[in-house]
Order: structure tokens, then C-alpha cells, then sequence
């Protein structure tokens, strides 16, 4: 009785050992690659920004603890590709939050182009806009004179001057993402009516 009882729990042992290890590869194996980009209009062959793979990538960092998190973060953000400042400046976004008393300044990456007649003021979480756990590009892109902040600065910055974000990110439904695009539509933040194009852009961030 007793051997069985040993080779239950050395067996039960070896499943956590082996998911632990599933867990760290899958967590490690995080890319900026991964990731669209946020103006896919200008490179047509890259992937048009949606909402799910920075989703997944935020659920993966959450999942590591702040810390190692952060020290991920701080990696990624080595990267001497422009379109990655922007990637980056999304993750933390979603990944921290103001903290009392202190801001939570943009991410110097250029000067975004909105929509809707909307400005800075109006998108306090530039470039994206979380809705249910879900964030929406609300720019077109950016246009940039001179050199950007290197993205680690910005890791950096976020890690001295923000809290991390208590927002849970997972998976969610297409009727969850149906339903928080038609919140971000119907928002009184749209200065003027949205046209065809602007909602197609949103729309298309969830397919």
C-alpha cells in the first residue's frame, strides 16, 4: 500500500514538474514577432493590428509575477526596430496603471494621428484604449521627427513611476469583443460621427 501511495504522489509530482516546465517555456518564449503592428496601412505585407495576440502576451506576463514580468519586458524592449517602441508602449499600457499622485506619461514614440476628432486628452492609455479587458488601437499611427525614446527608458520609467495593473487579462469570446467595440463606438469621446473607414478600422481589430 505504501509503494502505491509513493508512486501516486511521485507521479502526481512529476506532472506538476512537467507543467511547471511547460508553463516557464511557453511564458519564455514570448515575441515581440508575435505581436501586429500598429501601422500596418504603411507595410501592407505585415500583420494588421488585432486585439488577441496582445492579449495572450499580457495573460503570459501576468502570469510570471511583476517581476519576472518586468525583467521580460525590460529584454524585449532591447530591440532597435521602430515598430517595436510601439508594441512595447502597448504592453505597458495594458501592463501597469497610474499610480496615486504620480502620471502615467506616453510613451515618446511620435505624435499619434486620431479619429473622431478625438486628441491626447481624450485617450489617457494612448496608443490603445481598454474596454471589458480588451484594448483598441485608437490611432492610425505615428509620424515621427528625430529620435524616439528607446523603449526601455520607457519600461524603466512605468517601473519607477506606475503600479502594476490589477486588470486580469484572458481570452475573451467574439461575442465579448462584439460587445466592447460597441461600447467604443457608441463612446462619447468621438467628437465627430465616426465615418465608414474608422469603424471598419475598429471592427477589424477583433476578427
Amino acid at each position: 500500500m505504501r509503494i502505491r501511495v509513493f508512486s501516486v504522489t511521485l507521479v502526481a509530482v512529476g506532472v506538476l514538474v512537467v507543467c511547471a516546465i511547460c508553463f516557464y517555456w511557453r511564458a519564455t518564449r514570448i515575441s515581440l514577432a508575435d505581436l501586429p503592428y500598429l501601422q500596418a496601412e504603411t507595410y501592407q505585407e505585415r500583420k494588421a493590428y488585432r486585439v488577441d495576440p496582445y492579449i495572450e502576451t499580457a495573460q503570459r506576463l501576468q502570469a510570471m509575477g511583476q517581476t519576472a514580468a518586468c525583467v521580460r519586458l525590460l529584454a524585449l524592449s532591447r530591440s532597435d526596430d521602430y515598430d517595436d517602441y510601439q508594441k512595447i508602449a502597448v504592453l505597458c499600457r495594458m501592463l501597469f496603471t497610474k499610480r496615486q499622485g504620480s502620471d502615467f506619461r506616453r510613451a515618446m514614440i511620435g505624435g499619434a494621428s486620431f479619429f473622431g476628432g478625438t486628441d491626447y486628452s481624450d485617450w489617457p492609455l494612448e496608443p490603445i484604449e481598454i474596454i471589458d479587458g480588451i484594448p483598441f488601437d485608437i490611432t492610425w499611427g505615428y509620424s515621427i521627427h528625430g529620435a524616439p525614446e528607446p523603449p526601455q527608458e520607457y519600461v524603466r520609467y512605468c517601473m519607477a513611476n506606475c503600479d502594476w495593473s490589477g486588470i486580469k487579462f484572458e481570452p475573451k469570446t467574439g461575442q465579448q469583443k462584439k460587445e466592447a467595440l460597441a461600447k467604443l463606438i457608441a463612446s462619447p469621446k468621438w467628437r465627430t460621427p465616426l465615418d465608414q473607414r474608422d469603424r471598419d478600422f475598429l471592427a477589424a481589430q477583433i476578427q
